[in-house]
């Protein structure tokens, strides 16, 4: 059978309508496919919010562990303890799940800390550290080396910083320093983009509202190149800098548990731990 439009050529008479549908057909027929839909993207979910729940616990050298009461922790150095170098009482930070926090290169979090001081007059003694929060982990080896970033209590100030245990760093703090009131609720918030690499690592904190660390990049980074991962732990640890003695004064803080998010390097929540328990011995020291 011809083609109607061959047909039309020849001066026969073809129905308009049997023109338009099969030329139609023959315009779908030989019509290159177009592309395949665009997929719909999946958005990426918001992290949630979870309050940090106890895990491991210290005390050394007089101080105990810190007392958990169901409201809040309470972190102590009592009386009467012996001389010694340095005095500890913190615990580690678990995810609701009770799955350790372990962070490591490229991960990202947001922590509000709430936390009252009574530190006494060691606060104001600028050879006295008083380590309130810390970001810490284990190297390979299993060595837990000095941390990369924590908050302190020197001479009547709040510093934010660290990074004494890189090798190919330097321990440096963020200034200009906060001024301290001791026995005065403190609410802090620490926003920290994890990373070995000086320009990556990122730390932005809030005291009360208040910005006080913006846009910081630490020197050693907010991870040593040797970490296994991080993790986070709060309460009392102390010592004295310089050769002095350290204070043997009774001191104390009272924080409720951390609020946090945990973010991967992409913006996707990041799960727990599939262990929930450290793979090496607790610190003795950092």
């Amino acid at each position: 059978m011809r083609s109607p439009f061959c047909a039309a050529r020849r001066g026969r008479i073809v129905h308009p309508v049997v023109v338009l549908t099969l030329g139609a057909t023959l315009l779908t027929g030989c019509a290159s496919p177009g592309p395949d839909p665009a997929p719909t993207p999946t958005p990426t979910p918001t992290p949630t919010p979870e309050q940090l729940t106890v895990g491991g616990e210290q005390g050394e050298h007089g101080a105990r562990p810190p007392r958990w009461d169901g409201a809040s922790l309470r972190a102590e150095i009592p009386a009467g303890v012996p001389q010694a170098d340095k005095y500890r009482s913190e615990v580690f930070w678990d995810h609701p799940s009770g799955e350790q926090v372990r962070l490591n290169e490229g991960d990202r979090f947001s922590c509000e800390l709430r936390v009252t001081p009574h530190l006494a007059g060691t606060a104001s003694d600028r050879a006295q550290w008083q380590v309130l929060w810390q970001l810490h982990g284990p190297a390979v080896d299993g060595q837990w080396p000095p941390p990369p970033l924590n908050l302190h209590v020197r001479g009547d100030t709040w510093r934010i910083g660290g990074g004494a245990g890189r090798v190919d760093g330097q321990e440096s703090y963020a200034q200009p320093f906060t001024p301290f009131r001791d026995d005065v609720p403190a609410r802090w918030r620490v926003d920290v983009v994890v990373s070995e690499d000086p320009a990556r690592a990122r730390v932005d904190a809030w005291l009360d509202g208040t910005q006080v660390v913006t846009n910081w990049h630490p020197p050693s980074g907010t991870r040593y190149p040797d970490h296994e991962y991080l993790t986070l732990k709060s309460g009392l640890y102390v010592g004295a800098s310089g050769g002095g003695k350290t204070s043997r004064a009774p001191r104390h803080t009272l924080q409720e548990p951390p609020v946090c998010t945990f973010t991967d390097a992409a913006g996707a929540p990041l799960a727990g731990t599939a262990s929930g328990t450290p793979t090496t011995a607790l610190p003795t020291s950092g």
